[in-house]
């Protein structure tokens, strides 16, 4: 008999270890258990944004995220970056961004891209941003997601600056279970910068 979908995203997060009150927790999220890509954008839409992220900045690995009340970018990229290995045909890539803002203040954001089966590519997003949002399985680059991104900054008078892929894989840190934070590891994500966004704000919105 085949298993059904929605015990095999369960098992497969078991068997990643994940436990069941994590598992309870993706259920309360995203309405259910994991059955499609999708579902895991829910889950991210159902956590509270941590607007105070910078009073005391923390790196967590997915399941320490997962059982917080709320979230922030670099911390729910990692999470659906994580969730997705529920989806084991599913192609995935973190995307770095910078940007400097209309008072100065440069800060960055995280999303996770990820690839439907014809090859287009979407991404979760998690921000205070509307026009930082989730983007559709739309894109045929990365670079092209990237650029979306950085169109988003300028319609708020933003002014996008740098862009990167890091490689969670290779950062030698336990990203999917640590208990202890991963703040560690933000260097390794600004050294992912290796593009530059050629994009001003229109006048009038700085």
């Amino acid at each position: 008999m085949t298993p059904h979908p929605d015990e095999c995203t369960d098992t497969r997060l078991s068997a990643m270890g994940y436990g069941p009150e994590a598992i309870e927790r993706v259920h309360a999220l995203a309405g259910g258990p994991l059955q499609l890509t999708g579902d895991v954008g829910r889950l991210l839409d159902n956590f509270a944004y941590e607007h105070d992220w910078a009073q005391d900045y923390q790196i967590r690995s997915a399941r320490a995220s997962l059982l917080l009340p709320r979230i922030m970018c670099v911390n729910a990229a990692i999470l659906a970056y994580a969730l997705l290995e529920a989806f084991p045909h599913v192609q995935r890539r973190l995307i770095a961004l910078h940007r400097r803002g209309p008072d100065g203040v440069e800060c960055g954001h995280v999303v996770t891209a990820y690839w439907n089966p014809g090859g287009r590519i979407g991404a979760f997003s998690k921000s205070n941003y509307a026009a930082l949002a989730h983007r559709p399985q739309t894109f045929v680059s990365l670079d092209a997601v990237a650029l979306s991104y950085a169109k988003g900054y300028v319609s708020m008078g933003f002014t996008p600056l740098y862009y990167g892929f890091p490689q969670l894989d290779d950062m030698g840190a336990d990203w999917r279970l640590s208990d202890a934070p991963l703040t560690a590891l933000l260097e390794r994500f600004t050294e992912a910068y290796e593009y530059a966004f050629d994009l001003e704000p229109a006048k009038g919105k700085t």
